[in-house]
């Protein structure tokens, strides 16, 4: 598994994308499955669309075995890391974590640039989930630390490289 710590607008689907191109990877994007979930109105509100979601992407992931290694959860998982820990350790799941450091204002500005109409729902969260990230990476030991708009692709397939050969 392919994991993130990054608040929305760090970089995660761009990175995840390229992963999976690359890598010929699965990649699990939390913000699609929301999408078909509002897009289907299967949830009475945004709240219980983003329960439906964990509750999905957390099935998939503890109930399918999965044969292919290569999976990438293209979801920040900084407020919900530790179940997702649990749930990898259980199904003895090798992991990779990709920590994304990006300040508040720059992911601000990013979610603005990537759908202005969704920024104004996304933005008073920002510091919130800033902390929460913050928090969660004093936890963690990621295998790689990114900078947003520096990111060095040749060191992350360097890493990522030797983290798949001990896997497979």
């Amino acid at each position: 598994f392919i994991i993130f710590f990054g608040v929305p607008g760090s970089g995660k689907t761009y990175i995840s994308k390229i992963l999976e191109k690359r890598y010929r990877a699965v990649r699990i994007n939390s913000d699609d499955v929301l999408n078909i979930i509002d897009k289907n109105k299967l949830a009475p509100n945004p709240r219980t669309g983003a329960k439906m979601k964990n509750r999905y992407i957390y099935s998939l992931i503890s109930k399918i075995p999965f044969k292919n290694k290569r999976i990438i959860l293209d979801k920040g998982m900084e407020r919900e890391y530790k179940k997702l820990m649990k749930i990898c350790k259980s199904k003895k799941y090798p992991y990779f974590l990709i920590k994304l450091e990006t300040k508040k204002e720059k992911a601000i500005e990013n979610i603005r640039k990537r759908n202005p109409k969704d920024a104004t729902n996304w933005t008073p969260f920002m510091y919130r989930w800033h902390k929460q990230w913050e928090s969660a990476v004093k936890d963690i030991k990621p295998n790689i630390s990114l900078r947003s708009g520096k990111i060095d692709l040749k060191n992350l397939y360097r890493r990522m490289d030797m983290f798949l050969k001990t896997i497979n």
